[in-house]
């Protein structure tokens, strides 16, 4: 299977039927520690599916192991990137790394956008499946765009019969969107909320909060919205509709 754009992969990702309690499974487990992914939010501005995607495939969330590369925080690294660490503590490990691959300006904002975040947590794990034009497993594992993609066994090796056994983080956060427990931030998007069609207040942002809206929408009855950049009465009810929340009026 040749290599899938991100934002069409995760707009018709299916999980296989085998894979379904382990998706479940993997669901549950990050909202039983989604707290602890919150706070990182709060401390760094990356959004907490980010977080608990990388922290899920390094270690299965094991609170023992930082996310760099899953082993434990308590000592320096010595395996790929080496000599990191030691740390105080597992959310001081996450911050620190975190801060050390997203320096640029922008790029804690970006990461609550879903083509953006997938294409970080591709390359959190490296790009040797891209150049391969192969779809990563480390995003898609689980879903019909990880079958037949084999795995790098260790740093350098990969194997053709390999399979990964984890969730990938790409269906991981599409499960957790799909459940309306996370969608980006209205806050950072800073969208309009019209009473007039003249279009005055069309923006980039309300286009790209209307495509991910879509994504979530894809696997429900509601109608795809039509992306113009206008948040209308039809955004603002499907909003409400997948999280029970309500789009109010911002000043510009």
């Amino acid at each position: 299977m040749s290599r899938i754009n991100y934002i069409e992969g995760f707009r018709t990702i299916q999980v296989l039927p085998e894979w379904k309690e382990d998706v479940a499974a993997a669901v549950a487990t990050v909202l039983e520690n989604r707290v602890e992914y919150e706070a990182i939010e709060r401390s760094t501005g990356i959004a907490w599916p980010y977080v608990a995607s990388i922290h899920y495939r390094e270690s299965g969330c094991n609170f023992d192991k930082q996310i760099l590369n899953g082993e434990p925080w308590t000592r320096k690294t010595k395996y790929v990137p080496k000599g990191h660490g030691p740390w105080e503590s597992w959310r001081d490990a996450a911050i620190h790394v975190l801060r050390l691959h997203h320096v640029a300006s922008d790029s804690a904002s970006r990461l609550h956008d879903v083509e953006n975040m997938l294409a970080k947590l591709e390359a959190w794990n490296g790009w040797g499946y891209a150049k391969r034009d192969l779809n990563s497993p480390y995003l898609w594992s689980g879903s019909q765009y990880g079958e037949g993609v084999g795995k790098f066994t260790s740093d350098g090796n990969y194997s053709e019969t390999a399979k990964d056994k984890q969730v990938g983080a790409a269906v991981l956060v599409h499960e957790l969107m799909s459940r309306g427990e996370w969608l980006p931030s209205v806050e950072l998007y800073n969208l309009p909320i019209l009473s007039d069609k003249k279009g005055l207040h069309i923006s980039d942002r309300a286009r790209r909060f209307q495509e991910a809206l879509n994504l979530v929408l894809a696997g429900s009855l509601i109608q795809p919205l039509v992306v113009d950049g206008w948040i209308g009465a039809k955004t603002r009810a499907a909003f409400h509709e997948m999280t029970d929340l309500e789009l109010h009026e911002v000043d510009l």
